[in-house]
C-alpha cells in the first residue's frame, strides 16, 4: 500500500501479455485498471473509490436482513393457525375465549400429553375444531382404574393439569388403541366429550387424519405465552416428553432480519458521508484522484 493511502502505483506498461494498455485506455486482458495513455499519470492504477465498498457492505447486510425477515414471517404464517376456544372441556389448562396457536405437524410428531386441535364430525361436533389432550397413541393399552385414575400400558399417570387432580367419574374402561389412532381426553374430565364415550368407534381412537395440529401458544387474560409441554407421561415411563415447538426460533429469525435490515439501511448514509470525507482529505496532491 502506498503512503498516500491509495492503491500501489504500478510501473509503466511493459511489452508482453497482460502488461499493455489498449489505445482506448482499456487494459489488456489480465492487466490492472490504468489511466489512458497520454495523461500525466499514465501507467498508474486508477485509485479505488472507498465509499463503494462500505456502501456495498451496508446494502448486503440490509438485503440479508430482508431475506431473513421474509423467511421468518413465511414460517409463522404457513406453520401456524389461530383459533378461539369455545368450550370448557380443557379447563383449567384452556378456557373459553382463549386464542390458541396451532402448529401443523405430521402424525409421527404427536406425543402422549400433547394438546391437539382435531375435527371428528362423527362425534357430534360437525366441522368444528375442538381441542383435547392425547393420552394414548396407536398400540397403547389405556384404562381407567377403579379410583378414576388413568393408566397407560399398566403404568399410573399422575395428571396435575386436570381439573380433578387426575380423578374422574364414570364407568371403568380398558382399550387398546388401534394403530394410526389417538386416544384423547379433555382436561376437565367431568365435562368433556372425548374418547371415553366413543369406545364402540375404533376403540375411542381419533384417526390420525382428523388431527389438525398441536397447540403451542396461548393468548389469554394473562397475555401471550407458551403452552408448557407436560412431563406426566415421561415421568410415568410410558414415552418421551414432548418438546417445545419452533415458534421462538421463527420469531428470532424474523426479529433478527428486521434489525439487520434497519441497521444496514441506517448505516448506509453514515458510511457514505464518512468515506467521502476521508476521500476528499486524501485527494489533495494525488494525481488523478477522484473523491468517492
Amino acid at each position: 500500500m502506498a503512503e498516500n493511502g491509495w492503491d500501489q502505483v504500478w510501473a509503466a506498461p511493459q511489452d508482453g501479455p497482460g502488461r499493455g494498455v489498449a489505445p482506448s485506455g482499456v487494459p489488456a486482458q489480465g492487466g490492472p485498471a490504468r489511466w489512458p495513455a497520454g495523461q500525466p499519470w499514465a501507467g498508474q492504477r486508477r485509485p479505488a473509490r472507498p465509499g463503494r465498498r462500505a456502501a456495498a457492505v451496508c446494502l448486503a447486510v440490509a438485503a440479508a436482513g430482508v431475506v431473513a425477515a421474509v423467511l421468518g414471517a413465511a414460517l409463522l404464517v404457513t406453520g401456524y393457525h389461530r383459533y378461539t376456544m369455545g368450550g370448557a372441556s380443557m379447563q383449567p389448562t384452556l378456557h373459553a375465549g382463549d386464542r390458541v396457536w396451532v402448529r401443523r405437524i405430521s402424525t409421527s410428531e404427536v406425543r402422549r400429553g400433547d394438546v391437539v386441535a382435531l375435527s371428528v364430525p362423527a362425534w357430534g361436533w360437525g366441522r368444528q375444531l375442538v381441542v383435547k389432550r392425547v393420552v394414548g397413541v396407536g398400540g397403547d393399552r389405556v384404562s381407567a382404574r377403579a379410583d378414576g385414575r388413568l393408566t397407560v400400558n399398566g403404568r399410573a399417570v399422575e395428571e396435575p393439569y386436570t381439573a380433578s387432580s387426575g380423578q374422574f367419574s364414570g364407568p371403568p374402561f380398558a382399550v387398546t388403541v388401534p394403530r394410526g389412532r389417538f386416544f384423547v381426553m379433555g382436561d376437565n374430565r367431568e365435562n368433556s366429550n372425548d374418547s371415553r364415550y366413543h369406545l364402540e368407534d375404533g376403540m375411542g381412537g381419533v384417526a390420525a387424519a382428523d388431527v389438525r395440529g398441536c397447540v403451542e401458544r396461548v393468548e389469554d387474560v394473562s397475555g401471550f405465552h407458551a403452552l408448557v409441554p407436560t412431563r406426566a407421561f415421561a415421568d410415568a415411563g410410558v414415552g418421551p416428553a414432548a418438546g417445545p415447538g419452533p415458534f421462538r426460533a421463527y420469531v428470532t429469525v424474523l426479529g433478527s432480519g428486521v434489525v439487520a435490515a434497519f441497521t444496514g439501511l441506517a448505516a448506509l448514509p453514515v458510511s457514505l458521508w464518512t468515506t467521502r470525507r476521508r476521500a476528499r482529505s486524501r485527494a489533495a496532491g494525488i494525481p488523478g484522484s477522484v473523491a468517492a
